[in-house]
């Protein structure tokens, strides 16, 4: 079994319609969007300022989603020092290292291009077999992205619907261990 973050291997087909690659790119970055926003109150819960607006301002200060990922581990080290939970501790390691995996399937989707495969076969002889075909759409990368092309030149990878939607559901399912794991720290400190 292969791991969220994994780039899967090309489809051999694409959507039947562009509509449905754009729609899951939209639930896609909206559903990583939601996860930032758990792990801004996830920061402000291991501050000790829980939901106060200060401490999420203060984890969205980093410009990329890698500088917010080290003031979040910087606050949770600083804040299992004085906590000691090992449990809780080896969940945030998990949701961060997870969080940091998956930012570059984000990315891909955030700054890829819909287009239709057929587009593309000039390059994949892989799409030959669509020539003929209907157009068949996907989320592969823009030419200038000159590291996320093989050294043919052509896309590493091609996101239809389908696996843009699984990156989606791994997203949904991070958020919401970010969630509980807030909520349970939210709850020891009451204690």
């Amino acid at each position: 079994m292969s791991a969220p973050w994994d780039v899967p291997p090309l489809p051999r087909y694409g959507d039947d319609n562009s509509d449905s690659t754009y729609k899951m790119v939209g639930k896609a970055l909206s559903e990583w969007e939601q996860l930032e926003y758990q792990l801004a109150h996830l920061f402000s819960v291991l501050t000790y300022r829980p939901s106060v607006i200060s401490a999420l301002r203060e984890y969205g200060e980093g410009t990329i989603f890698s500088s917010r990922l080290q003031s979040l581990r910087r606050a949770a080290e600083a804040f299992f020092t004085k906590n000691c939970d090992q449990t809780a501790e080896a969940e945030f390691d998990r949701i961060s290292l997870f969080a940091e995996r998956l930012a570059d399937r984000r990315n891909e989707i955030a700054h890829g291009i819909v287009r239709p495969l057929q587009w593309v076969q000039q390059m994949m002889l892989d799409y030959e077999h669509i020539q003929e075909m209907e157009r068949q759409y996907a989320l592969v990368p823009p030419l200038y992205t000159r590291k996320k092309l093989d050294e043919k030149h052509r896309p590493k990878y091609a996101y239809t619907a389908t696996e843009i939607m699984s990156f989606m559901l791994a997203f949904h399912d991070l958020s919401k261990d970010a969630l509980l794991l807030k909520l349970k720290i939210s709850r020891s400190l009451r204690s």
